[in-house]
C-alpha cells in the first residue's frame, strides 16, 4: 500500500518475498497431496490388516466349532460310560449281598483246600551257630576299628591356623633361611630367588620381546606368574587404566602407562588372542619364562643364573614389604603368597614412619619412572 508496483519491482527484498510466496504455495500444495496420499495408504493398510484379522478370527471360529463338536461327542461317551459304571456298581452290591446271605444261612459248612501235601524233614531244624558266630566276630572287629578311628580323631593334636591379618613385618632368624634353602626332614632343596635392582629391571624390559615385556610389566604391577595366561583382552579397561585379575584371588589393579602401551601394541598386532604368536599359536608359561631367560642373557643378567619369574615376583613382593605393608595387604595386591614368600617378606625391616602407611604403591619404580623403549 505504501509503494507503487514499479518500486516494488525494483526492490530485491520484495521480489524475493514474492518468489518465496510462490514457492511456498507450491510446497503447501505438494505437502497436502503427500499428506492425502499418506493418509490413503494408512487407511488401505488398516483395511488390509482388518481383512487379515477377520480371516484369522474366522479360522479360529472354525477351529473352536470343531473342538466344540469333539467335546460334545466325548461328553456323550462319558455319559454312557457313567451309566455303565453305575450298573456295574449296582451288580457288585447285589452279588455282595448274595454272598453275605449265603454265609449267614450256612455258617457250619467249612471248605478245606489242600495247598501242598505233607512231607517229612530230612535234617533238624535249628539256628546255624557257626554262621552266627562268624557274623558276631566280624561285627565286633568292625566296631573296634571304628572306635579306634574315632578315638584317634578326638585326640589328634591340631596346629593353630595362620591368620594373615595378625601378621606384621618382623625379621626372622637366620635358621629360617637355612630351612628354606634345605628341608632336613624331606631332603628337598629350594632354589633361592634373587632381587633385581630397578636398573636391572629396566634392562630386562628393554631386551624382552613384546609378549615377555607385557608379562614383566604385569608382574611388576601385582599379577603372579600363574595368573598371566588367565588374562584376556576383556580384562583390561583402558579408560580407567585398571586390570581385573580373574580366578580364586580376584582383584582389581591399577596399571602404569607402560603396561597399557604394551597391551595396545599386542592387541593391534594380533587378532587371535592376548598370548598368541603371529602364527596363531598360544604361548605357554614355560615359553614365556624361556623368553625371559633369553632377555636376561641379552641384558647381561644371567650370572650366577638366568633371571626367572621367581626373581621378578620376589622383587615386587619385597617392594611392597618395604613400604610397610602387612602380609594380608600384600596378598590383596599381589595375590596368593606361599610360605617361602611370606617368610621373605617378613624379613624386611621397615622404618617406623612407613609402618603407619595405609596405601601401598602398586607400580614398581622400574615402570613409573622414565619410559622404557
Amino acid at each position: 500500500r505504501q509503494f507503487t508496483p514499479e518500486y516494488m519491482a525494483l526492490d530485491p527484498q520484495i521480489v524475493g518475498i514474492n518468489n518465496n510466496l510462490a514457492s511456498l504455495r507450491d510446497k503447501i500444495a505438494a505437502r497436502q497431496s503427500q499428506s492425502q496420499q499418506t493418509y490413503l495408504d494408512e487407511v488401505q493398510r488398516a483395511v488390509q490388516a482388518g481383512s487379515l484379522k477377520e480371516a484369522d478370527i474366522r479360522k479360529q471360529l472354525v477351529e473352536l466349532q470343531s473342538r466344540a463338536q469333539t467335546f460334545s461327542h466325548r461328553l456323550s461317551e462319558y455319559d454312557g460310560m457313567s451309566l455303565d459304571l453305575d450298573q456295574l456298581q449296582l451288580q457288585t452290591q447285589m452279588i455282595r449281598d448274595q454272598i453275605i446271605e449265603a454265609e449267614v444261612r450256612k455258617p457250619f459248612q467249612a471248605s478245606i483246600d489242600i495247598l501242598e501235601p505233607p512231607m517229612q524233614p530230612g535234617f533238624p531244624i535249628g539256628p546255624n551257630y557257626t554262621r552266627d558266630s562268624g557274623l558276631a566276630l566280624l561285627l565286633a572287629v568292625m566296631l573296634s576299628l571304628l572306635t579306634l578311628g574315632i578315638y584317634t580323631l578326638i585326640n589328634r593334636q591340631h596346629r593353630p591356623g595362620i591368620v594373615l591379618s595378625t601378621y606384621s613385618n618382623h625379621p626372622q632368624p637366620q635358621v629360617v633361611q637355612e630351612q628354606l634353602a634345605t628341608d632336613s626332614r624331606t631332603g628337598i632343596s629350594y632354589q633361592q630367588a634373587r632381587e633385581l635392582t630397578v636398573g636391572e629391571c629396566r634392562s630386562l624390559l628393554e631386551s624382552a620381546p613384546l609378549h615377555c615385556k607385557l608379562a614383566l610389566t604385569l608382574m611388576l604391577s601385582g599379577v603372579s606368574a600363574n595368573e598371566l595366561l588367565r588374562l584376556d583382552a576383556a580384562d583390561f579397561d583402558e579408560k580407567t587404566r585398571q586390570l581385573m585379575v580373574p580366578g580364586q584371588h580376584q582383584r582389581r589393579l591399577t596399571l602404569p602407562e607402560l603396561a597399557l602401551e604394551t597391551f595396545k601394541r599386542i592387541r593391534a598386532d594380533s587378532n587371535t588372542g592376548l598370548w598368541a604368536t603371529p602364527a596363531g599359536e598360544q604361548l605357554t608359561l614355560p615359553e614365556l619364562e624361556l623368553m625371559l631367560e633369553h632377555a636376561s642373557e641379552d641384558a647381561g643378567l644371567n650370572e650366577p643364573e638366568p633371571v626367572g619369574f621367581k626373581d621378578i615376583r620376589l622383587g615386587y613382593l619385597l617392594f611392597l614389604a618395604r613400604q610397610g605393608g602387612k602380609l594380608n595387604d600384600i596378598e590383596q595386591t599381589a595375590g596368593y603368597l606361599s610360605a617361602t614368600e611370606m617368610t621373605q617378606c617378613r624379613q624386611i625391616e621397615v622404618a617406623d614412619e612407613l609402618t603407619q602407611s595405609a596405601v601401598l604403591a602398586t607400580a614398581h619404580p622400574a615402570l613409573v619412572q622414565e619410559a622404557v623403549a
